[in-house]
C-alpha cells in the first residue's frame, strides 16, 4: 500500500543513507513488529512548511497494514511521520546497526518543479476523494492511476 507522508528533507536524506526508502521504512516497521522498538505514540514534531517534502512509501509490512485498519492512516497513534522523524532525530539507526549503503547526497532537488507539483496534486486528489460521492470516487481512482503511471516515484 502506497502512503503519502510529509517528512523533513533531512529525515528523508538520512533514511536514504541506509538504502531504498521503501525498504528502509519497512525494515523500521519490522523492528516494531518484533518488539525491538515501539512504533506507536511518538511525540509531535516541529516540521516546518517549506522544509518538508512529500514522499510516497510502499508499505509491505503486514503488521503495520493491520494497524492501519485499526487506527487509519491519519491517526497520530501510528503516525509514520512521527515514527520516522523520531527514528532519525534520536539516531535509533545506530542502536539497530543499520548499515550505510549510499553516499550522503542531496536527495531532493529544490528545482524539481515536476515532483513538487505532482506531490501537491496527489495530496489534493486525496483530500477531494475523502469528500466526494461514490461515482466521483471511481473517477478519482482512475485519475490517480493515470497520475501514478506518469511518475513521481521517489525510488533512487
Amino acid at each position: 500500500m502506497k502512503i503519502a507522508v510529509s517528512l523533513p528533507k533531512k529525515t528523508v536524506q538520512t533514511l536514504c543513507l541506509f538504502g531504498n526508502l521503501n525498504d528502509v521504512v519497512n525494515k523500521i516497521l519490522y523492528q516494531g513488529e518484533i518488539g525491538v522498538i515501539d512504533i506507536m505514540n511518538k511525540p509531535k514534531t516541529n516540521a516546518r512548511k517549506g522544509q518538508t517534502t512529500i514522499v510516497f512509501i510502499d508499505i509491505t509490512n503486514e503488521y503495520y497494514l493491520d494497524l492501519l485498519k485499526t487506527f487509519t492512516s491519519r491517526s497520530s497513534t501510528i503516525s509514520l511521520h512521527r515514527l520516522l522523524v523520531w527514528f532519525t532525530e534520536n539516531e535509533i539507526y545506530n542502536t539497530l546497526d543499520f548499515e550505510i549503503v549510499n553516499e550522503p547526497k542531496e536527495v531532493f532537488s529544490t528545482n524539481n518543479v515536476f515532483l513538487k507539483r505532482y506531490s501537491s496534486a496527489v495530496v489534493s486528489l486525496q483530500a477531494l476523494y475523502n469528500i466526494c460521492n461514490e461515482n466521483n470516487k471511481n473517477l478519482l481512482k482512475k485519475v490517480f492511476l493515470i497520475m501514478k503511471s506518469m511518475g513521481g516515484s521517489n525510488d533512487k
